[in-house]
């Protein structure tokens, strides 16, 4: 956990954003999400000597059934210490080690579009996403190359850990060492991602809820082997956000809505 050692190395060469993932908003969900209840503690241990340090960080939180009502109180904590909105996540996915386990904890499609909704600035987010055809569909009709990957994966980005072990992005498995090999050699392995051709049946190419979608690639690939194959779970999400936001169907409407295609 973050103490003054660490602190001194962040004075000492400043980092452009330190990330950091909250679990709950208290003891008791702490214990229940981690294990270790103290581990809530330490946390606002650790917010108190970056923010007394004028650090700038960020907060993350994966929504979990055993965590998501906590959601209010975490975005309070974020407000207190936080320049920038709390980010948080509804997707889960198997660890890298094949372990299936978190897929136990995912929260009902519509309890997570619900709790999107109560949250004022994210709902006015998604209000205001303007509904135009998705990136795959201008691709298709211009005849042009369909990747399977429209995010920034080893375009703009990759992921490099405490190893020193590189990967296209935070999620992808495949990974190299950057301690090991040149920079430049890696970085042209890891643009393969970017010349994957979508199938031509990839149902995210036609799809009118795309910009409500947050269904990564990579965790489809961790949890099915193929980055092609879509969750239900996430369509599912993303028709119901664009029902709420675009076709403006009251929440009982959605409600039967999400009954009725269950």
């Amino acid at each position: 956990m973050l103490n003054e050692k660490w602190i001194s190395v962040f004075n000492k060469y400043p980092p452009f954003l330190i990330d950091i993932s909250i679990y709950g908003a208290n003891e008791k969900t702490y214990l229940k999400v981690t294990g270790d209840g103290s581990a809530f503690n330490k946390l606002i241990n650790a917010l108190d000597l970056l923010k007394a340090n004028n650090l700038r960080f960020a907060l993350k939180a994966p929504i979990l059934s055993i965590n998501c009502n906590d959601l209010p109180e975490m975005q309070i904590i974020n407000n207190k210490y936080c320049k920038d909105r709390l980010r948080y996540s509804f997707d889960m996915a198997p660890g890298r080690d094949d372990n299936r386990k978190p897929l136990s904890y995912a929260i009902d499609n519509l309890e997570a579009v619900l709790l999107e909704a109560t949250d004022e600035l994210t709902a006015k987010t998604l209000s205001d996403k303007a509904l135009e055809k998705n990136n795959w569909c201008v691709a298709k009709e211009k005849g042009e190359f369909i990747p399977s990957h429209f995010c920034f994966i080893a375009r703009s980005e990759f992921h490099i850990d405490y190893s020193g072990n590189m990967s296209a992005c935070i999620e992808c498995n495949d990974r190299f060492n950057i301690l090991e090999d040149d920079f430049w050699n890696l970085w042209e392995e890891l643009g393969k991602y970017k010349n994957i051709r979508a199938f031509s049946h990839n149902k995210c190419i036609d799809c009118d809820s795309l910009y409500y979608c947050k269904s990564c690639p990579q965790l489809r690939k961790r949890e099915y082997g193929n980055e092609q194959i879509v969750k239900i779970e996430d369509c599912m999400t993303a028709k119901l956000k664009k029902k709420y936001y675009v076709d403006k169907v009251s929440l009982e409407e959605l409600k039967e809505y999400y009954c009725m295609k269950k």
